[in-house]
């Protein structure tokens, strides 16, 4: 600080508390590190942003079917250590009026 210790002659230091922001978006979970004074973001979940502006929250392994949909399904997949949503579609193979 600009404040000095007659004695010393020394500034003296004015301490203030570190304000972490704890607060992380959607899928993501707020984690401590050893050592550190603050922790950090780490995504924990995927999330799937539907058409009608409505988010699917899937954790690693999760598959979720959309009920008006049934040729889809979305899973969330570990990738080289991150998260990954996938969207699975299936057709169904051309229509042979013959067959």
């Amino acid at each position: 600080s600009s404040e000095v210790d007659p004695v010393s002659n020394r500034n003296l230091p004015q301490c203030e508390p570190v304000l972490c922001d704890t607060t992380c978006p959607l899928g993501y979970e707020y984690i401590m590190k050893d050592g550190e004074c603050c922790g950090e973001c780490t995504q924990v979940a995927c999330t799937i942003k539907l058409i009608n502006n409505t988010v699917q929250v899937l954790k690693p392994g999760d598959i979720w079917k959309p009920k008006d949909n049934p040729c889809s399904y979305y899973k969330c997949e570990e990738i080289e250590d991150q998260l990954v949503s996938v969207t699975v579609v299936r057709t169904c193979p051309a229509f042979d009026p013959e067959d």
